[in-house]
């Protein structure tokens, strides 16, 4: 990689600015036509004076790596494969025409006691979950009665008999 440094020798001309690559080959900002040089996240040094002809080449070489960078227009999972227990998990990644590709590897877990459910620890769970739901109200028939346009008592105590009768279907255990 090429590295161009300030020169540390005083400019001898106006226009002719001496640079030194990092293997110390002297070039000139006069010299012939050449390609932006590879960007170095180290120029420039510390406290150096700016100089516009390798500031320029740095940012020509950021734009020219920014323009590098595929762009991704959807993701696809081709793979996840099962690792032995106690490996790294692993992905690989690639961009293929803007599609980028992952290949999972997951480790397997450790082994550890069996997750088996017994019949009983089941029925208990069933029966501890239906415990805290409302009981079926299927057999609690429908009213089949219009309201009045007026007050009815034998029809408002219909109703409140209706009412007892969903609140106890509902309940369970009483």
């Amino acid at each position: 990689m090429t590295t161009l440094l300030r020169n540390p020798e005083p400019k001898k001309q106006a226009h002719a600015h001496r640079y030194e690559t990092a293997n110390r080959e002297p070039r000139t900002e006069n010299s012939e036509p050449r390609t932006a040089m590879p960007y170095d996240p180290t120029y420039p040094p510390q406290d150096a004076e700016i100089e516009s002809a390798p500031l320029r080449s740095q940012f020509t070489s950021l734009k020219d790596l920014i323009d590098t960078v595929p762009t991704i227009t959807s993701a696809v999972v081709d793979a996840v494969n099962t690792l032995p227990a106690g490996d790294a998990a692993t992905v690989d990644v690639s961009v293929v025409g803007g599609v980028l590709h992952l290949s999972f590897g997951i480790p397997e877990g450790q082994s550890g006691p069996p997750g088996e459910v017994t019949q009983e620890d089941l029925d208990n769970a069933i029966i501890g979950a239906l415990a805290q739901t409302s009981n079926n109200s299927n057999g609690v028939a429908m009213l089949g009665e219009s309201a009045d346009t007026s007050y009815n008592q034998p029809q408002m105590q219909s109703l409140l008999n209706k009412m007892d009768e969903l609140i106890t279907a509902l309940r369970r255990g009483v």
